[in-house]
C-alpha cells in the first residue's frame, strides 16, 4: 500500500512506495543484446521480456487487450507489478519489443491514445488520474520496452501541476491542435501540445481529455508522433518524458531529458533552461520528421 505523506510548510505531499525500488532496471544496448530477436518483417521480440508477444503469462493478469492483428494483441492494458499507487496501470504500446510511437503506423498510435482516454475515463470515478510515459535512461524507465502508465491518486491530494501555458513559438499544428515552446518552458527543447479550442478564451467547460472525439485523438496521435519524430531526429539518442493533463483546459507536455536538475535547481525549487524557448521552436519547426 502507498503512504501519502505531506508536507506541512508547503502542502505538498510525498509517496512511500517501497515495492518501487523492486523494479528490473535494464542497462545497456539492448540492440546488441543476444537475446533479441529480429524476425525478416522487422519485428522485435526479446525472450526475457513480460511485454513481449508470447510472454504474456509474466504480467499481471491483463486488464484489457485492444485490436487483433496478426501477432494477436495491438495495445495491452495489464496492473503495474510494482505500482506508485493502489491503482497503477501500464499501457503496453505494441508487441514489438522496439518500436515506439515514433515508428509505429499512425492508426496504431491513434488506437493508443484511445486507450489512454478510455482508461481515463473509467479510472476517473476513482480519483485523480495521471497517464505519463518515460523514455531512455534519464527518464526513470525500467523496462525497455515502449510502454506508458496511468496512476490513480487520491481526489485529497493536491497536485503541483501546470495550467495551459500561452501559446507562443509555434512548432506545429494540424486542423484541431497547435504544438509550441512556450515562452515558460522548464526544460530545453520542451514541447506542449494543445486543443486549439482549449488555447480559445470561454471553452474551459468542453475541454476535457475524457470527452476528446475519435476525430480529435486521431489528430493529437499525428501531432504526438511529429513532435517525437523531430526531437528523436534532432536528439538521436534522445530520453524523454511526456505526460496528459486530462482536466480542463488539457494538454500534453513533452519533456527531452537533455539536462540534470543540479543543486541550485534542487535547493531554490527554480528551473534553469539553457534554450530560449523561441530559438527551440524555430530549431523543430525546420525539422523534416
Amino acid at each position: 500500500m502507498a503512504r501519502y505523506v505531506p508536507d506541512i510548510n508547503t502542502k505538498r505531499w510525498i509517496i512511500i512506495a517501497p515495492v518501487r525500488a523492486q523494479r528490473p532496471d535494464e542497462v545497456g544496448n539492448i540492440r546488441e543484446d543476444p537475446y533479441l530477436v529480429v524476425d525478416k518483417e522487422g519485428f522485435a521480440y526479446h525472450v526475457d521480456c513480460p511485454f513481449c508477444f508470447g510472454n504474456e503469462a509474466e504480467t499481471p493478469r491483463e486488464i484489457k487487450t485492444y485490436g487483433n492483428d496478426s501477432r494477436k494483441w495491438d495495445v495491452r492494458v495489464v496492473p503495474n507489478k510494482y505500482p506508485i499507487t493502489d491503482i497503477h496501470e501500464v499501457i503496453i504500446h505494441s508487441p514489438d519489443h522496439l518500436k515506439d510511437i515514433a515508428d509505429l503506423p499512425l492508426t496504431h498510435v491513434e488506437t493508443l491514445v484511445k486507450v489512454y482516454r478510455e482508461r481515463f475515463q473509467i479510472l476517473s470515478e476513482k480519483g485523480a488520474v495521471m497517464v505519463f510515459n518515460n523514455k531512455g535512461f534519464l527518464s526513470g524507465e525500467s523496462l525497455v520496452h515502449p510502454h506508458s502508465q496511468i496512476v490513480v491518486l487520491p481526489k485529497q491530494i493536491a497536485l503541483d501541476v501546470l495550467t495551459l501555458e500561452p501559446v507562443s513559438n509555434t512548432v506545429h499544428d494540424n486542423s484541431l491542435f497547435i504544438s509550441y515552446c512556450p515562452d515558460f518552458s522548464q526544460w530545453p527543447y520542451e514541447v506542449w501540445i494543445a486543443p486549439k479550442k482549449c488555447c480559445e478564451t470561454g471553452h474551459e467547460a468542453q475541454c476535457r481529455f475524457g470527452e476528446a472525439t475519435d476525430e480529435e485523438l486521431a489528430a493529437l496521435a499525428h501531432s504526438l508522433q511529429e513532435n517525437l519524430r523531430k526531437l528523436i531526429k534532432k536528439f538521436p539518442k534522445l530520453s524523454y518524458n511526456f505526460y496528459i493533463y486530462p482536466y480542463s483546459c488539457w494538454y500534453v507536455r513533452i519533456i527531452p531529458r537533455l539536462n540534470e536538475r543540479a543543486g541550485f535547481e534542487l535547493g531554490t525549487g527554480l528551473s534553469v533552461n539553457t534554450v530560449d524557448p523561441a530559438t527551440a521552436a524555430e530549431e523543430l519547426k525546420v525539422i523534416q520528421p
